[in-house]
């Protein structure tokens, strides 16, 4: 039996009187193992907010959060597709979201150098609703495995076997 080890994203849509927003969090698990730690450190995942008006949003990220390759504006696509990344444990409010109806997607949860991702695409896409004053709340939590290996040892015997010879292996799950 193995055991997966999981990283868990945390997203927020925020709209009050003062400052409507959508907040993006990002948080690795306590009980992660250092290697876990490490890749999550600086892995980007990337978020997409779908039905977002059109305009020039500025996110505003937290400490470390901003991938360097991050825009300081963002603005949805025609068909109203917002994208956002973060990277390691962070957070990005996105201040000026109207209230509506949002489908917030983890579009890229990458696999880390040591482990692989396991959560069904189907787990990682939520609606949300969020009213005039109100705040809603995604959270998304990615399961990896380690990657394993395995070792194939062949062993040839016996006066007649042939040690220059090729065999072939198929590994199976």
């Amino acid at each position: 039996h193995r055991t997966g080890r999981t990283r868990r994203e945390a997203v927020a849509l925020r709209q009050d009187d003062r400052r409507p927003e959508v907040g993006l969090d990002q948080a690795r698990r306590d009980d992660a193992d250092d290697a876990l730690q490490a890749d999550f450190a600086e892995t980007v995942n990337t978020f997409t907010i779908a039905s977002v008006a059109a305009g020039s949003y500025t996110p505003q990220y937290s400490a470390g959060a901003r991938p360097a390759d991050a825009p300081a504006a963002v603005s949805p696509d025609a068909s109203g597709r917002l994208t956002l990344s973060i990277k390691g444990a962070g957070s990005v409010p996105l201040p000026g979201l109207a209230p509506a109806g949002y489908t917030v997607t983890e579009s890229a949860a990458p696999n880390l150098t040591n482990y692989y991702l396991t959560t069904p695409t189907a787990d990682r896409t939520q609606s949300l609703d969020v009213t005039a004053g109100g705040t809603a709340e995604a959270h998304f939590t990615n399961t990896y495995e380690p990657y394993l290996s395995v070792t194939i040892t062949k062993k040839v015997v016996g006066d007649m076997g042939d040690t220059t010879k090729n065999f072939s292996f198929t590994i199976a799950r």
